[in-house]
């Protein structure tokens, strides 16, 4: 191997493991907050991508069948979760939450589907159609597991991430897709050549690794954000509760975000 093979490849490594260091702070994230190991996440971000690649193309988004699916399953748990506990007058806030909220990007998607979208209207639409699919899933597969183990709900984890790369092949289609590049730019370093768009990914996982550095370092990062300072280190049965689709809704912009581009 020569030198600007070696130097080829590295490059070419450090961009990818940069994606990589992105999808591990989303997990870091969502377990500090909620000691739950989401395994999904992977597919979330593939989701992102996925849904941004169909805009350019002037497709509709296979996320928005994604959604309406989940939204209607989520909708009738959340009912009958009210109905079982004799509280239905609490029903109509669920629908509102899992039901019309969700729906509200699927719907924007749908009657913008087919026309050519500006790049700064596509991406942050790719991130409102999928930031649902989070509190989504919680509330169908996790919150009724909130007092098991957190072995169990690796478990479910793993189950999930089947499931959804299975939707995924229903709703997208085997398929491949190329998302375009936010930019163009090159840099030459002899006979090596680095895409801007490379500098950005790096640039990005650095910035969000020193974030996430910083806020561990001062020990704030569960007691930010967790209801009572011992939930930090509590298991996921004391975490999975009311605030969980909001932790989880916390993630995905902060860690999906910069990956559909990519």
């Amino acid at each position: 191997m020569t030198p600007d093979i070696g130097l080829i490849l590295g490059i070419d490594g450090i961009a990818t493991g940069s994606i990589y260091v992105l999808v591990g702070l989303g997990l870091v994230l969502i377990f500090s907050v909620t000691r739950v190991v989401f395994v999904p996440f992977g597919d979330i971000v593939a989701f992102s991508a996925l849904t941004l690649a169909s805009m350019q193309l002037n497709r509709m988004p296979g996320t928005v069948y994604l959604v309406a699916t989940l939204a209607a399953v989520a909708c009738l748990v959340e009912t009958g979760h009210h109905l079982h506990r004799g509280k239905p007058r609490h029903i109509a806030r669920g629908l509102l939450v899992y039901g019309v909220l969700p729906l509200l990007p699927a719907a924007v998607a749908w009657l913008t589907a087919g026309a050519s979208l500006p790049e700064w209207l596509q991406i942050p639409l790719a991130i409102a159609l999928v930031v649902p699919i989070g509190p989504l899933i919680e509330r169908i597969a996790l919150r009724p597991l909130a007092d098991a183990s957190v072995l169990l709900l690796l478990v479910v984890s793993v189950a999930l991430t089947f499931g959804l790369s299975g939707l995924g092949l229903l709703f997208f289609g085997p398929e491949g897709f190329r998302t375009k590049p936010l930019t163009t730019g090159i840099f030459r370093f002899g006979t090596a050549i680095v895409t801007a768009q490379t500098v950005l990914m790096v640039a990005t996982a650095a910035i969000f690794s020193r974030c996430c550095l910083s806020s561990s370092r001062r020990h704030c990062l569960g007691r930010r954000f967790a209801p009572h300072p011992s939930t930090a280190s509590a298991p996921a049965s004391s975490v999975s509760g009311r605030r969980a689709p909001q932790r989880l809704l916390f993630c995905w912009p902060h860690c999906s975000a910069p990956c559909p581009a990519f």
